[in-house]
């Protein structure tokens, strides 16, 4: 496990951990789905198991699964990554950590709609509530 401002990070299996605060991210890479799938749910086995050990609960419901990939289209229905009880994991497409809004294409185009749409919302606020000049008005 490496330590930093930026949280903790190390590897569990094949796949890499990174714990911040309250948030953990297992992410792993390999040349087929089949591989990418069976190592990350072994490494959430291990990880579930550990958290249990330490007696801390997974909140399934907000536990989140996404594929990325750029080039190659989605799977219809790549198999389920389940909790130790069962729950199948629910997958997404868009996905915030962090303050970023991950796509699964890693186009970055829902932060940057959003960032938009924010500053937008940021520039007619300010010009609702800015005060008054208090410039006096130009005079003949």
């Amino acid at each position: 496990m490496f330590h930093s401002a930026g949280g903790v990070r190390g590897y569990v299996g094949d796949s890499l951990i990174h714990l911040y605060a309250d948030d953990t991210i297992l992410y792993t890479s390999g040349p087929s789905l089949d591989t990418v799938l069976s190592n990350l749910q072994t490494s959430f086995d291990a990880i579930q198991h550990s958290f249990r050990g330490l007696q801390l609960l997974l909140n399934a419901s907000k536990t989140k699964c996404m594929l990325f990939n750029r080039s190659l289209p989605a799977p219809a229905r790549p198999t389920s990554i389940t909790t130790l009880d069962g729950s199948d994991l629910e997958y997404v497409d868009i996905y915030k950590y962090l303050g970023v809004w991950l796509d699964c294409k890693l186009s970055f185009q829902t932060h940057i709609k959003h960032l938009q749409s924010k500053s937008n919302l940021d520039s007619a606020f300010y010009s609702a509530t800015k005060p008054p000049s208090l410039t006096p008005p130009n005079l003949p």
